[in-house]
């Protein structure tokens, strides 16, 4: 949250187990931040009011659930009012690699580059020769993938 607040975002909400807070004109994540490791709690910070029904809900911009697992299920989904969410699958991912990395033996930090190089290439490449925004370059990049690998495996689009 400091990183998107040093760039200009404001952050609105905030919800943890004990329940969510709400303050339209922004809460600061560093007064946040101290007043959490006094109180163990976000609830009762001053500068903020409490929220009564699911944070998740909130009319906001840009929604993260980065907490804890099934935060959006099919019951709430419908009701989220952001317009775009940031989400983190890190921890499945990290874990998958060191995974793979022990069961093979292999170090992949220089593979891990090349990927990561080649990656930013052709979303650049994309960004560029089509005139997009990086986010729909991304989409792109994305979108190709996977019909990559549904071509490769005998699956065909009409």
């Amino acid at each position: 949250m400091r990183y998107l607040h040093r760039n200009g975002a404001k952050c609105v909400g905030i919800g943890e187990m004990d329940g969510s807070i709400w303050n339209p004109n922004g809460i600061d994540p560093k007064e946040l931040e101290d007043y959490k490791l006094e109180n163990g709690t976000i609830v009762g910070f001053p500068n903020a009011a409490p929220y009564e029904g699911s944070i998740l809900e909130a009319d906001c911009d840009i929604l993260i659930p980065a907490a804890s697992e099934k935060q959006l299920t099919k019951s709430n989904a419908h009701k989220i009012k952001a317009k775009d969410m940031y989400l983190n699958a890190g921890g499945v991912t990290v874990s998958y690699f060191e995974w793979l990395k022990n069961l093979n033996h292999v170090s992949y930090g220089r593979l891990t580059f090349k990927y990561e190089r080649d990656s930013n290439y052709h979303l650049l490449t994309n960004k560029y020769d089509l005139g997009l925004d990086l986010r729909t370059a991304a989409y792109v990049n994305a979108i190709e993938k996977v019909f990559n690998v549904y071509n490769e495996a005998g699956l065909t689009f009409t």
